[in-house]
Order: structure tokens, then C-alpha cells, then sequence
């Protein structure tokens, strides 16, 4: 099965000019060592992608989903008594947890 795609590598000419064009579309100023770099950057990336396009997909499976085996359990919110949760804190101030403080 052949998915819908557009073919993005196959026949664009990567070039200082090209990177250049596209740094000022988005108001990118690059020194010429980065377009340099940049340029490589690109033509490697699109040379990937054609070599992602020629892949066989005929022998891959279409898509499946997994049986779920966790547990699964009714979401109910559970009630408990703050004053008994409160008495069991190693250290509180009144009605409420104190912790150290870890912000100056």
C-alpha cells in the first residue's frame, strides 16, 4: 500500500542560494560559514528522506492495535478525612503540611 505523501527530496537542487533564499524568508540574517554548514545540513536531510521514500511499504502490515491487557478500573474520586491525613505528617504548622522552604 503506497501511503499519500509529497515527494520532498527527489529533484530540488540544494544550493548556497537556495538556503540563502530561505534564511530571508524568515528573517534569518546567516553569516556564510553557517550557510555553508546550513546548506550541507539541508542536503543531507532531503537525501534522507529520499532514501526513507524508496523504502518497499507492500511488505509492511497496515496498522493493528494492541488489545489492551492493563487493568482498568472505575475512575471515582475517593474521600478521605484531611484532619487524619494531616496528624501523620512529619511536620505541620496548625491544619497544613510545613515543608522546608526551597525558594529564597
Amino acid at each position: 500500500m503506497r501511503l499519500n505523501h509529497i515527494s520532498v527530496g527527489g529533484g530540488v537542487e540544494v544550493s548556497s542560494s537556495l538556503v540563502e533564499k530561505i534564511a530571508n524568508r524568515v528573517q534569518l540574517q546567516v553569516s556564510s560559514e553557517l550557510l555553508s554548514t546550513y546548506t550541507k545540513q539541508l542536503r543531507k536531510m532531503l537525501d534522507y528522506v529520499d532514501k526513507i521514500d524508496e523504502l518497499d511499504e507492500g511488505s509492511c502490515n497496515d496498522f493493528f492495535s494492541l488489545v489492551s491487557c492493563s487493568a482498568e478500573r472505575e475512575d471515582a474520586p475517593v474521600l478521605y478525612d484531611g484532619g487524619v491525613i494531616v496528624q501523620q505528617a512529619p511536620q505541620r504548622k496548625g491544619q497544613a503540611f510545613q515543608v522546608p522552604q526551597v525558594v529564597d
